[in-house]
């Protein structure tokens, strides 16, 4: 199944609860349909209401992939640019899921993520994405720059 998307709108659609479409696909594990979204640069911080388990949670999708036990969205957030090392979530075993308190691939990732500082060019390149938002394809296309570098701009 391969996912396209004919209008931006649907990335920052929110309902009542703030769900958002990268938050629904954090939440139920289809990195399809994250890899997709992620392709239009949504914001990665955005938190809406989560059931898990018995109770309603306030998560953005990062937190809502590990509480869910999603590593591969986790790390895929994380390389399109979500700050992991102010996430406060983290700082307790009970809101980690069960399927990654004993995983060491987990761990020894997120050591990793949180130990080594961003390199310059990675730094340029989140907080360019930062500004320029969802359009960041229509800008950076139109930029004088090498397409190794533009490439490296706009991919997750």
């Amino acid at each position: 199944m391969k996912c396209t998307f004919t209008r931006l709108i649907i990335l920052y659609f929110t309902d009542s609860t703030n769900i958002s479409p990268l938050l629904v696909a954090s939440k139920t594990g289809n990195l399809e349909i994250t890899e997709a979204l992620l392709q239009f640069n949504p914001h990665l911080s955005i938190e809406g209401l989560v059931t898990v388990g018995p109770e309603l949670r306030k998560l953005n999708p990062f937190q809502c992939a590990v509480v869910m036990g999603h590593l591969d969205i986790a790390k895929l957030l994380v390389h399109a640019g979500y700050h992991v090392t102010q996430d406060t979530i983290l700082w307790t075993n009970e809101n980690v899921a069960d399927s990654l308190l004993l995983n060491t691939e987990f761990w020894s990732w997120l050591r990793e993520v949180v130990s080594e500082p961003l390199s310059l060019l990675e730094m340029c390149r989140r907080y360019l994405k930062e500004l320029l938002g969802f359009q960041i394809r229509r800008h950076v296309s139109s930029l004088p720059i090498p397409p190794l570098l533009r490439s490296f701009l706009t991919n997750v």
